[in-house]
Order: structure tokens, then sequence, then C-alpha cells
């Protein structure tokens, strides 16, 4: 009878043995019905707008990784920069909406082409910091929601794009500098704006600054300070004007079924780790620049702080442009004007 209970002994053990060690087994380790349920491998790609060696892209490449190693290498980001998947940005909205890519990352402005609502988040002239087009753009989520619902695409993350200041030969801080003083610009609100202080807006590609400064086609530029960097502004400019322009957004959007084909799991850390992303995008997003400010500055460029009588110059002609704009735009463009309009940033 001893025997007989030792041996009952030995096997329920040998048994806990057996299912612990089926437990502890990594996904697919284990014997048959035993272990973790082995998913299966996602690979997506992201492409972005920016260069590789901009922080924008060492971010991205950050949260890739953290998805990567959360997943144990289950979900797969590689992220393309510029155009790494050859997709135009002004695509990006359409390429998600039909599957053609799961997920993209672009300014909204590049998504206007496919409904102009998407230029809300610009307002050039009025949304002129980062405070601000925080609290803008959360007040408009609801709205762009429902819009990028009617093509098939959910926000995972938002945050500001950098701000549009200027660069030029000679110092603009008043009205009467600005008058005659011809500035390239890249949108049709920039060109409105600048025409109605008085400037003369000149369209031109970004590759061709740099040479149109240098042989005085022109007096000056609206762009970011990160990308006043790339080119060598200091070269061509001497002067940086702190006038923001423009603090418009930018966007990670996923396609809808892309999003729920995905394990529960992995949609989970998706959600998690984008939300972390947009959150450290909004810090990077006021203190790089900043950082690349001080740049310019230490390689000859004088700051210039603008005048209170440009900048209201500038919100006057900016709300006179938006206000025509949204009564044109539809029923979407029109609530975010009242948005804007109700947080004070008309005038």
């Amino acid at each position: 009878m001893k025997k007989i209970l030792a041996v009952i002994g030995i096997t329920v053990i040998m048994s806990l043995v057996g299912a612990i060690a089926g437990c502890a087994a990594g996904p697919g380790e284990g014997e048959e019905g035993q272990g973790e349920v082995q998913l299966e491998l996602v690979e997506w790609g992201i492409q972005h707008t920016r260069g590789p060696a901009t922080y924008n892209s060492v971010a991205y490449k950050e949260f890739a990784q953290i998805i990567s190693d959360r997943t144990n290498g289950g979900f797969k980001i590689t992220i393309y920069d510029s155009k790494g998947l050859n997709i135009p940005w002004e695509e990006g909205l359409e390429s998600v909406s039909s599957g053609a890519v799961p997920i993209f990352g672009t300014p909204t402005s590049y998504m206007a082409g496919s409904n102009s609502f998407f230029l809300a988040e610009s307002l050039a002239g009025m949304i002129t910091s980062v405070e601000a087009h925080s609290l803008y753009t959360s007040s408009l989520f609801d709205l762009r929601a429902k819009v990028l619902d009617q093509y098939n695409v959910t926000e995972l993350a938002h945050w500001p794009f950098d701000k549009q200041v200027w660069a030029s030969s000679k110092p603009l801080p008043t009205l009467e500098d600005i008058k005659g003083t011809r500035i390239r610009v890249s949108s049709a609100d920039l060109s409105y704006v600048i025409d109605g202080i008085g400037g003369l807006p000149i369209s031109m590609a970004f590759n061709e600054i740099y040479v149109a400064m240098q042989r005085g086609a022109m007096d000056g530029f609206v762009t970011g300070v990160g990308a006043m960097h790339g080119i060598s502004a200091w070269e061509v400019a001497d002067y940086l004007t702190d006038m923001t322009m423009s603090q418009a957004g930018e966007i990670l959007m996923v396609n809808d079924e892309a999003y729920a084909a995905l394990p529960d799991s992995y949609r989970q850390v998706l959600q998690e780790e984008t939300f972390a992303f947009q959150q450290r995008m909004y810090y990077l997003t006021k203190t790089k620049e900043l950082e690349e400010q001080a740049f310019l500055i230490s390689q000859g460029m004088t700051y210039v702080a603008p005048s209170q009588e440009l900048r209201d110059a500038i919100t006057e002609v900016g709300t006179a442009y938006w206000s025509k704009w949204a009564q044109d735009g539809g029923p979407d463009a029109k609530a975010a004007f009242q948005i804007a309009q109700q947080l004070g940033y008309a005038k």
C-alpha cells in the first residue's frame, strides 16, 4: 500500500512539475496545448515627413523599438524617413483610407487636398504657439474624429508641427519694415497674410530658397527653425524674426480594418505607446525648437522680436482669411472656426 501511495505521489509531483514547466515555456516552446499561444508576426511600415537626423525620426524609431520589445518581437514596425515608401505626402490620408498602407504619419495640412477641413489646424495668424495649438486641437478632437471616420481612419496620436517663423536679410520687427519685402511662403493662407500686411509673397520650392537668398532674388522666407538649420540659413539670412505665422498639427493615423485585425494584446500596446509618443512629441516640439533657435543665433543670426503692432496686424488679417474660408468650407469648417473664436484666437 505504501508503494502504491508513493507511486501516486511521485506521479502527482511529476505532473505538477510538467505543468509548471509548460507554463514557463515561451511562445511555441511547450508541447501542443501547453504554454503561451504563439501570435502571428505583424509587420507594419510608417512613412513620415522628416529626415533621418531629425528628432522626429529618432522619436519614431524609439517608439517602434518599444512596441517590438513589449510584444517580444511579434509586432514589428519599420520607420521610413521622408518618402521612404514612395507615397506622396499629399496622398497619405487616401493611402491609409484605401488600406494601401495600414498607418501613416504626416502634417495635417497635407491632408487638405482630400478634405479642406484639415486646413483648420493651421489658421495662420491665429494659432501661433504650442500652447494655443494644444488647447485648440484638443477642442477639435471630436470634430476631427468625425471627419476621419468618413475615410475609415482613426487618429492614434496628434502633436504640433514646427512653428513657422521668418528668416531674412534685414530685420523685420514692424509693419513698416514688412512693406515691399519679398518673402517666400509655402501656402495660400500664408501668402494672403503676407500680402495683407504689405509684404510681397513669393511661391517657391523649398530646395530653391538658399540660392534665391544668395542671389538676392528675395528678402526672406517663412519656415521652421529646424528646416533653417537644415539649409544653413545663417549663410544667406542675417535675421531670425520670432513671429510665428502658424502652428499647425501632425498626425499618426491608422486604417480601421488593419487596426481591428491586430491581436488584442498588440492593439493594447499600440494604444498605450502612441499616447506616450504623443506626449513625447509635444515635449520635443517645444524644447527642440528652442534648441534650434539658439543654434541659429550661435551661428550668427540676430534674434528679432516682432512689435505688438505687427502681431495684431497678422492676427487681424489671418482672422479675415479664415472667416471667409469657414463660410465657404461647409459646416465642419464653420464649427472649427467657431471653436477658435470661442477660445479667443480670432481678432
